[in-house]
This record gives C-alpha cells, structure tokens and sequence, in this order.
C-alpha cells in the first residue's frame, strides 16, 4: 500500500452554472496543495524518472478534465427552483479521498488463465467515490483497467514478466494512488527441432534452429550433452538455441532450454558416415628374397572397406627418392587392407629420422625415408571418399609363417646352445618346449620337461656360461639348468606363482628373482651366484601381470614398476612406494619399460590400461613426467616394445584380440604429423594371442616377432633389409669448440641430458703440452677444460661411485693416472688414481666387469706392467693380485671370446714382444692363451661378428714408421677362443692408430672404419671380407668412434685431424 495519501480539499455542493470557475479555481488550489503534499511525501516514487513523468501526466490529464464541462460522478444533481444544484457527497465525507482499495497488492498470475477480478472498496460507511481510475504504465497484455469501476480483469497473453503499476483515483478535490506488483509467471519450455535423427558425413556440420511449441514460455538459456561423442561434437548457442552438430562419431545431442518454470529436453540422434581412415604407419612386407622388388607390396590398412584404383601410383603417392616401380597395381583383399605391389625398378629409401613422418628431437634433421600418402581410395558402403591424411611412415612390416600349431601360453628367446643364434623356449600345454629354426627356415622341437607352467625366465644363474631356465606355474618354482644343451630339473620352491622375472636386483653381480604369489604379492629371492636362491623380502604388489625392473630416476639404483599399477623406489635401504608418483588412475593390463626418444639412452616405463590408454613415466630433470595417449587402439591386452626398424627408438607392439599392432617411436610417442585418432597398424592378424617376443630369428640383423595363443606359434619374419636402401656419410659442419682437438678419447653421456658428450685432447697452453676438455653435445661450441699439461692418451668412462653419473679416468703417459670425480655435470673432483704408479706410462685404459660382481672394473695398458683394477663400488678401486709381464702394450681390449659369458683380454703391443689373448676364468683372473695373434706393432683393436657365424672376431690395427705400417689384420674366431688369421683388409699399408666395427650401413654385418696417419676410411662388409677403401677424409686421424650422433637410431662415425679438429660424418 503506498504509504502516502493526498489531503482532501474542503468544500460544498455548489451550481456548475453560479460556481464553475471558483470550483475550478478550488480544483487547482487543490491540486496544488495535493501536488505539494505527495512531492513532501513520497521520495521513494518521485526518485524513479518513469513513475515521475507519469504522474506529471496524470495531473496534466485530471486538469483538463477539471476544466471540461460535464458532471461529476461523486455528485447528485437535483433543481431546486433557482436552478441545478449539484450535490458533492465527497465534500461531506468525512473522508473525501482514499487510495483505491484493492485486495492484493501483488498478484501472481498464470499465463493464458483469465484472472478472478480485482475490484477496489470503498472504506466502509464512505460513500465517496472516485470519478475515474487511470493506470500508468499500462497493464500487462491481456488485462484491462475498467476507468469507471477500478475493476481489473482479463486474461494474461504474455509469460514470465514481472511489472509495477501505479492505479490513480481522482476524486473530485484529490487524487489516491496504488500501487500493484502483477507477476505473469513464466510458462515451463516447451520446443522442438525440425528433425529428431540426423545423418551426417564424418567432418560436416548441420545447423538447425529450434521451434518453441505453443504454450512455452520464453526459453532464456539453452545447453547441449552429448555423452560418449568426442568434444564439441555439437555446439548450442546459449541465447538463441541454434544448434550445430557436426559429423564425429554416432552419438545423442540432447539439447536443454531453461526458464524459471523449468526445463524442457529434445534429443537428436547423430549417425555420422565415417570417412575411410589409413591406419599408421604403412608397412612393407617383403616376399621373402630379401630383395626390393617384384612380388613385394606396401600394405594400406583402412578402417572400413574400401575400393583403390587399379594402379598403385594412382593410390600411393611416394615421397621424393622413391617409387613404386614400373606397372605397380592395387589389390583390394575384400577386407580393410589394400596392397600396392612393388614393380620393377622400385626404389624406396632407407630407414632414419624424417621431419616429415616424426623424429626425435637431437639435431640434424635432413634424412627423410621413405613415406607416403594414400589417396583415391573410396568406402565401398557408402561412397565417400579417404579422409585427408598426412604424409604417413612406410614401416617395414612381417611376413607370418606357422611354427607350431599346439596351444602355447608364452614364448621367449634365449640362446641355450651359445652359438649366436637365439632358439624359443615355449610353454606348450603347460610345458617347456625347445624350438629351432635352421638356416631353411625349418623349425625342430625337443621337450625340456615340467607341468601346468605359466611363466619362464632365462639367466645363467649358475654363472657357468650358459643359459639355465626358470619356470613357475601352480606346482611352484622350477630351474632348468643347462649342461651342454641338456636340462636337469630341480624344485626350488612349491608355492603356487604366476610370473617370474630375473634381474640382479640387489646389484651384487649375481641374478635374484621376482616371484609374483598369488594374494597381490611379490617374493624376492636372492641368488648366490651357484644356482641357490633365498627368500629374502616379500613385497605388497601385484605383479601377475608384469614386472619391470629400472633406474627411472638414474640415481644408479633399481626400481620395480608392477603392471598393477605400483612403482617402488630403489635406494640404499631397499624398495619402498614411491611417494607421489603419477600412476595411472585406473586398473592396468600390461606394463613394459623403452626408450622411446633415442637421444639419452634411458628407459621409461609405459603402462597400458585397461581403458586402452597408454601412460607413459619418465624421469626428466630428476622429476617424474607423465604424458597420455589415447584412441590409438582398441581391446589391447598386452605391451611389448622393440626396435624393429633398427632407428634407436623402442617401437611399441599391442597385442590385442585382433592381432599384433605397431606403434612406431619414429623418437617419440605417438607419431608425430599422424592424429591420435588414427589406429596403430596391424603387424600380425592373429585372434586373442597370449604373448609374443622379439629376436633375430633369419640371422639378418633386424629383429622379427614371435607371437603364442591358442592357435600355436607364428612367425613374423622382418622385411628391414629390403629397405634398408644405401648409405651415404656427409660431414657434419659444426661452429667449433674453440681449441684444437687432436683426439677423441671417449664419448658418452656423461652430463646426464640426453646428449652425447666428449673427452678431446689437444694442444695444452703451453708449447709441449696436452690438454684435456669436455664438450658438451648439448652444446659442442663449449669446451670444459679437465686438464693442462698432463699428457693425457686415452680415457675411460666409469660410474666408480655407483651414484648413477659418469666419472672419468684418463690414462697419462708421463706421470700418474688421474681420476674425475662428478659432482655436478660441470665440476669434478680430481684425484691421483687410487693406487696408481707413477711410474706407469699408460697407453690404454678400457673399463669392464671382468669378475662378474655387477660392478666396473678398469683394464690399464702400459709401457711396462699391465694392471687390472677391480672397482669397490664405493669410489674406488683395488689392484688384481695377478701381475702380466712386462711388456710394451699399445692397445687393450676386453671382449667375451671363448663364449662363456665373462670378459678376455687382448693386448696389442710393440713390435715383436707378441700380441696375447688372456683367457677369463669368470673371477677376474687370467690365464695366457698361448696364442700369438701376430708379432707387428699393434695400436688399436676391435672385435665383432665379423663373418656372422655368432662369435666375436678381432680386427687389429697395425702402425710401423712413419705413414708406412704394417697391414691391419683380421682374426677369425672358431666360437670357443680359437683364431685364426684372415686376409688384410688393408691393402695400402698405411699406418693404422684406431679402428672401429659397427653395421653403417644397416645390412646386418659389421662395417670397417680405420683412422691412419694418411686419413680416415671406410670398408664395407662383404659377406665376411671388406671392399677396398672408401677415403674420407686425407691427413693424420688418431681416433675414431662409431655412436648415433644424431639420434637416429643409425651409426655416425666420429674422428679427429689436425686440420678439421673435430670430425663427424652423419650416415644417411
């Protein structure tokens, strides 16, 4: 009610005709009077500008009424003789003007719902009434104000307002006002769309406006859900409810309109006609010759089924360098694959990092393999044409073959004859069978024995040279030990376990093993070195479905992730949950450690969970790192990772029910320039395998896929070597590290960031002196200096504190040995060798476990007494009691020769004082050989497969006066430490200061690069014997090292000269 009310003018009934204008001239007076009253009273009104201007036109109104001739209703009229009086019951009311007396001063109303009336009362007992209602502002549509009565009625047409309505009764000497609130309350939504199911192509965008249906009430927000879809499937604007959906899977649009009476859904059904989608990467399956050429093919997988143009270049477009060949056609299997065969005169490039398919991230970036883009493909179903895809890797794929068609549960790898070659070793209806595939590809099978197995390891547990096994299953632990090839069994334990894995957990050189029980446990049992084993430590983790053990965080400590998930920290006192570490939120079904970057060496661990996602750990910068990748397959069970395309990084295997796909690491999960909506391609199509494992199973150097399921065992042979392609070296030009470099002494990660870092020596600052740096790969223009002025030969690279970094030990000529020990990657302390001579004029140094206690020992050639040095793990090392004879020695090299799993020794010394093989017998102590492997001045020595018969050969490289030396020469191993001498490969006789094996070329063998006084070549492997030398470079070169420069996962030759300093040579 307003809280004011005008004061009513005094006065009688008087004659319109005798009185008019003073009752006018009263009327204003009055008006004025009441105007000056309701200005006093009502501040709360006359503050809001609309009610102020209405009112002024009310009163501008009721004046000019005044002033009309007319009657009043409030007054009577009758004639008394002398003429029309009219008689004014308000001015002898004793209350002559009151504000309208309605019953609700608020009223709630429905829409579309006619009101009960309002009719405003007189007080009782006043006969008072007004002339005329008026109401500003007007009434809400629908409703009216009868301007005699007061009465308000009507039916409200509008929803959801809310308004405030001033009602002015005029009596005849005042006015009243009253004020009502009117609420129309908002109808609930009611809408449509024009379609309630949709049909969309995969990309496109349909927009669609809705319909509000008679009886709704305004809609003021609007959201949409779309459960399941990928984001913003569909897109609703807030204020308008147009509504874009857009083509990204089969899924519901629910759309939501709100007002304040509620809520209203409409759902629309999105069906989406896929676009055909290629699976990454392409692979290449070769026709089993080995040979780039006719009967090949390029496999193009799709998600649907698809029809290809008749030639292959029409549906494979090939990167620049190569080509399809001459009459290349496509083959449509019926299925989702399409074959490109490869025609006459095809060339495809070979393996290695590419910008344009995904690298890692070391620096240079130039090589570009083979890639391809797919197109002209078209669904059959629908019509619709390939999905735009990028420039995708061509991967080598596998050719399947049967092995064995029982039931098998596991298979692993393991050579248990020592010749080179690994065999299966298969759990085949619960027990341990021998599989060996001969040269033809023929497999032999041999029964080892057992019953209801599950799992198998193999190690030299025994430490005897020879692979032993370990199998658990519901009768307990079982060991296989290996006599010559024959197995006798032996129960180590009779509780029931599921998975075992043998690792040297607590780092004292002999082999523990993990035992997963049942009851989400983990049995430790510690080895002795002989065979026995010792329940030492039961852990609260399950690791039934895998079991990894790593130094995530490189503190020189092992950690055991289980595939539960669970990550247990290793340190000084044990294994213990690692706090806060980001595992996985959600149960797991496989777990595998890889080094997918290339570029540092280290592992992480990726796990694979049960939603098919992979979650991958890494220690960067001493903190734990996670990244996720999802979408790229489906009903995955198991994970596995090796490098199968021979670039350094561990490519991921999915094995699913489907079969056996590829995640390549191209350096990085996932494949960079491919979208994670693409699945991995499909290496093996095989129906719920149970496992599978990698090895060399056709001797060519890649590695190739055996797979174990219900179905049996099936091969997957590798065809790498058919596009391997050629190999060229480019010298890598590089800003310079300020000195001159003479040497490269050793190479490794020793800063800890992933880049490979080295010791050079040169020139010292002063005349006659050397000195020593380091440089940074991180930054080769750095040089660290080590050392001034001691003549530094040669170095080694030794973790001698365990405490998971490098320290450095160089090998001085003319005073005592010197050891660096890292503090940061820029600051070391330097130490006299513990126990080192000062007489000692060292030549070599090479570092090793030469008694097998899992710690670095270190091997010292010398102008006089060999020594060997056995590291304490604690920071230093002590003297091996044995003492060799005096000699002149030039070279070291340790290397595993008579096959029995520990390290030999050869010496390579003056001219003729003889150059000696030392037999290991496993505890650190050597024996001579007897056997004399030439008498000529040796300088440098390296040992590999050379003639691929599974053993390590010898190459020593010979020097004589001047730049004229004695030709190199290479030895033949028989396998059991027996050599023989082959032909020279070095037909000019210039003299040799370093050489170096490794496989440049990824053909499989063994590759031959020599640093003489005359320059620094290269010989390539010809089944056995080298090719004539492919010069380099001219001038003095002292050292040469085969390492992946650039992360490539291929060998770069890396040397030294007087007049390029230091040289890298990029493999491409």
């Amino acid at each position: 009610m307003w809280p004011w009310r005008a004061t009513a003018l005094a006065g009688e009934p008087r004659s319109i005709l005798g009185g008019g204008v003073r009752s006018r001239r009263r009327f204003f007076l009055g008006m004025g009077e009441a105007m000056r009253h309701r200005k006093s009273n009502t501040e709360d009104c006359s503050g809001r500008p609309g009610i102020a201007f209405t009112r002024w036109l009310l009163m501008l109104v009721i004046t000019i009424i005044a002033l009309l001739p007319g009657c009043h209703r409030s007054g009577n009229y009758s004639d008394n003789g002398s003429g029309v009086v009219v008689e004014e019951p308000c001015l002898d009311s004793p209350l002559p003007s009151y504000p309208p007396g309605y019953p609700l001063a608020l009223l709630e109303l429905l829409p579309f719902v006619a009101i009960e009336p309002q009719v405003p009362q007189p007080p009782d007992g006043i006969s008072c009434l007004p002339s005329v209602y008026l109401v500003a502002p007007p009434l809400p549509a629908g409703l009216t104000l009868d301007e005699v009565t007061g009465t308000i009625s009507g039916t409200p047409e509008i929803s959801g307002t809310t308004s405030e309505h001033v009602i002015t009764a005029i009596f005849p000497d005042a006015t009243e006002d009253f004020l009502m609130t009117i609420i129309v309350l908002a109808l609930p939504p009611a809408f449509i769309y024009a379609q309630d199911s949709v049909e969309l192509i995969e990309q496109d965008q349909l927009l669609l406006d809705p319909e509000l249906l008679p009886g709704s009430g305004a809609i003021e927000s609007w959201s949409v859900e779309t459960p399941g879809a990928p984001p913003l499937s569909a897109i609703v604007d807030t204020l308008t409810g147009e509504l874009a959906l857009f083509g990204s899977g089969n899924y519901i649009a629910t759309v939501t309109g709100t007002n304040n009476a509620g809520a209203a859904s409409f759902s629309i059904a999105v069906t989406t006609l896929l676009l055909p989608r290629i699976t990454s990467p392409l692979l290449f399956v070769d026709d089993g010759d080995g040979v780039l050429g006719v009967g090949d093919h390029i496999h193009i997988e799709t998600t649907t089924e698809v029809q290809a143009p008749s030639s292959g270049a029409d549906t494979l477009t090939m990167s620049a360098g190569s080509s399809l060949g001459n009459g290349s056609i496509s083959i449509a299997t019926g299925t989702t694959t399409t074959l490109v065969s490869i025609g006459e005169g095809a060339v495809l490039e070979a393996r290695g990092a590419a910008d344009a398919v995904g690298a890692t991230s070391s620096a240079p970036l130039t090589s570009t393999p083979s890639h391809g883009t797919p197109g002209e493909l078209v669904d059959l179903t629908t019509g619709l044409p390939l999905a735009t895809t990028p420039a995708l890797d061509l991967f080598p794929g596998l050719r399947q073959g049967v092995v064995e068609p029982l039931p098998t549960s596991q298979v692993i790898a393991a050579d248990l004859d020592a010749d080179g070659r690994s065999e299966l070793v298969a759990i085949i209806e619960g027990q341990l069978i021998r599989l060996d595939r001969d040269g033809s590809g023929n497999w032999a099978s041999e029964s080892i024995g057992g019953s209801a197995l599950v799992s198998v390891a193999a190690s030299d547990i025994d430490d005897d040279g020879d692979l032993d096994l370990i199998a658990v299953g519901a009768d307990g632990i079982l060991g296989f030990t290996n006599d010559a090839g024959s197995f006798s069994l032996s129960l180590f334990d009779s509780t029931a376990a599921s998975r075992i894995v043998i690792t040297d957990l607590d780092r004292d050189g002999d082999d523990d093993l993990l035992v997963a029980r049942s009851g989400s446990s983990l049995e430790v049992f510690s080895g002795d070195g002989s065979g026995n084993f010792v329940s030492s430590e039961m852990l609260p983790v399950d690791g039934s479905a895998g079991i990894v053990v790593i130094d995530l965080d490189r503190d020189g400590y092992l950690d055991l992730a289980t595939a539960e998930p669970a990550l247990l920290k290793g340190d000084a006192s044990g294994l213990t949950p690692w706090s806060g570490a980001p595992l996985p939120d959600q149960s797991c079904s496989g777990l595998v450690s890889i080094d997918t970057d290339r570029a540092d060496g280290w592992q992480s661990l990726v796990w694979l969970t049960t939603d098919d996602t992979l979650h991958r750990i890494d220690s960067i910068g001493g903190s734990l790192e996670i990244d996720v990748i999802r979408g790229l397959f489906t009903a995955v069970h198991s994970i596995d990772g090796a490098d199968l395309d021979r670039d350094g990084g561990d490519d991921l295997l999915l094995m699913g029910n489907d079969g056996l796909r590829i995640l390549p690491s191209r350096g990085a999960v996932p494949v960079d320039g491919v979208e994670l909506s693409s699945r991995a391609a499909m290496l093996m199509s095989l129906d719920n395998a149970s496992g599978f494992c990698t090895t060399d199973l056709d001797a060519d150097g890649d590695l190739d896929v055996i797979a174990a399921g219900a179905w049996g065992i099936v091969e997957g042979i590798n065809g790498l070597e058919a596009v391997r392609g050629s190999i060229s070296l480019q010298l890598d030009p590089h800003p310079g590290s300020g000195p001159e470099i003479r040497s490269v002494l050793a190479t490794g990660d020793i800063q800890r960031d992933g880049y490979l870092d080295r010791v050079v020596a040169g020139p010292g600052s002063s005349a006659g002196l050397r000195a020593t740096w380091l440089l940074p790969g991180s930054d080769p223009s750095v040089a660290l200096l080590l050392v001034d002025g001691p003549d530094v030969r040669s170095a080694a690279l030794v973790d001698v504190e365990r405490d998971g970094d490098l320290d450095i030990v160089l090998g001085v000529h003319d005073g005592i040995d010197l050891l660096l020990i890292q503090q940061t990657p820029t600051q070391y302390t330097m130490i006299d060798f513990p126990g080192g001579h000062v007489g000692d004029v060292t030549h070599a140094l090479q570092s090793g476990d030469v008694n097998g206690d899992g710690i670095a020992d270190l091997v010292q050639g010398c102008y006089g007494l060999n020594r060997i040095w056995i590291g304490d793990g604690a920071g230093s090392f002590l003297p091996l009691s044995q003492l060799f004879p005096a000699d002149v020695t030039y070279a070291i090299h340790l290397d595993d020769l008579d096959g029995d799993g520990d390290l030999d020794l050869v010496s390579g010394n003056s001219t003729g004082r003889h150059n000696r093989l030392w037999i290991n017998d496993g505890s650190g102590i050597f024996s001579d050989s007897g056997q004399i492997l030439g008498v000529m001045e040796v300088r440098s020595i390296a040992s590999g497969d050379i003639d691929q018969d599974g053993d390590a050969d010898l190459v020593l490289g010979m020097t004589g006066a001047g730049s004229i030396g004695f030709p190199d020469a290479i030895w033949y191993n028989d396998g059991v430490g027996n050599f023989s001498e082959g032909s020279s490969p070095d037909a000019d006789g210039s003299a040799s200061l370093a050489v170096a094996l490794g496989d440049l070329d990824l053909d499989g063998d063994l590759d031959l690069v020599t640093a003489a006084v005359t320059g620094l070549r290269v010989q390539w492997n010809l089944g056995g014997f080298f090719s004539s030398a492919e010069w380099l470079a001219s001038g003095y070169h002292d050292s040469v090292q085969l390492i992946d420069v650039d992360g490539d996962g291929d060998l770069d030759l890396q040397s030294a000269s007087a007049a390029l300093d230091l040289e890298t040579w990029i493999a491409r």
